[in-house]
């Protein structure tokens, strides 16, 4: 019965995803996807190179103008991790996206969509939790920035002044 609630939740977020591209053709899903691929393989292939430093590399270095709404919520804030090159709070990627994203804000529950979207995206692997000792928060890095311990790897700390 304390499932019922969750599978219910579950079952009309997957029916507003459908929604969302009941519209749509096969083939104009097929180049969705494409983009979102080439977009992800964009992120991947800075976050390899470490060529995220506009100076370094001004033609692969990622801004906000880059920011797409068709991205799913966890590309969305793989991106924001990637931009801002340090982990981030929930409070700091929910303020990001109500500036970037236009749909973010309007959901009934902007915060809830938030949490539900970064568990699934920790679940996943696409992000990391980071338990900061004396700090109430979590933060949240991208895996390439984190150890098995779930400690920043040393060439990643000299971007996050309070892990210094």
């Amino acid at each position: 019965m304390a499932k019922d609630w969750q599978y219910r939740h579950k079952r009309e977020k997957e029916k507003e995803v459908f929604q969302e591209f009941d519209d749509w053709s096969r083939q104009d899903l097929m180049e969705y996807i494409l983009q979102l691929r080439s977009g992800l393989d964009e992120m991947q292939e800075i976050i390899k190179h470490g060529t995220s430093n506009p100076a370094s590399d001004p033609e692969k270095a990622f801004t906000e103008t880059d920011y797409k709404q068709g991205w799913s919520y966890p590309t969305k804030i793989a991106f924001l991790l990637t931009i801002n090159k340090k982990p981030l709070t929930s409070e700091e990627l929910h303020k990001l996206l109500l500036k970037l994203d236009s749909h973010y804000k309007d959901y009934d529950s902007p915060r809830n969509n938030l949490t539900v979207t970064l568990n699934r995206t920790l679940k996943s692997g696409r992000i990391k939790k980071i338990k900061v000792p004396g700090i109430r928060s979590l933060y949240y890095a991208l895996p390439e920035w984190v150890d098995k311990e779930g400690e920043i790897k040393p060439p990643f700390k000299h971007h996050f002044q309070f892990f210094v």
